[in-house]
């Protein structure tokens, strides 16, 4: 009797996994591959990966993009202070000059990003960026890595000077 019973369980499990739909992460996972590996190729200049994991995808909104590049230029700004003081003390003028600039720079960029924090237009819960936590593979090593992409899966690279897409 047990024998009788095989096939219908295999033709049972056979159409349980053919119905099985995928979730919506593993579609965003499948859809986010490819940004993976072009950021591997073109950004972390890695040629001939064996493989590209995404382990974690988090959602960032308006508000998250603002703080997250106003954390990135107050870093910049306490290691072109640290620089600037060091350059103080050698009396290296050529060098104080290009820090005071990247300075005014980063003071600028700061501002702009605190008044887009404060404004209640960018508290919104809309999605801007999903922020993927993924490894690629080499010769058997695993080397993680963070980038972000839009929703349309295109890379973004986060340059707090260059291309702001709370400007657009």
């Amino acid at each position: 009797m047990k024998y009788h019973l095989a096939p219908f369980i295999l033709i049972f499990i056979t159409l349980f996994s053919a119905c099985h739909k995928k979730s919506e992460l593993e579609i965003l996972k499948a859809n986010l591959q490819k940004p993976a590996k072009f950021y591997v190729e073109n950004e972390l200049e890695v040629k001939d990966a064996d493989s590209v994991i995404i382990h974690q995808i988090d959602t960032i909104t308006p508000l998250g993009y603002a703080k997250i590049n106003l954390e990135l230029l107050e870093n910049m700004e306490f290691n072109y202070q640290f620089a600037y003081k060091e350059a103080s003390l050698q009396n290296d003028q050529d060098k104080l000059t290009y820090l005071e600039l990247y300075l005014k720079d980063v003071h600028t960029a700061e501002d702009f990003f605190k008044s887009k924090i404060e404004n209640e237009k960018t508290d919104g819960s809309s999605l801007l960026l999903y922020m993927v936590t993924a490894s690629y593979f080499k010769n058997g090593k695993e080397e993680p890595f963070t980038f972000f992409a839009l929703p349309d899966f295109t890379v973004h690279v986060l340059d707090p000077f260059g291309d702001n897409i709370l400007e657009s």
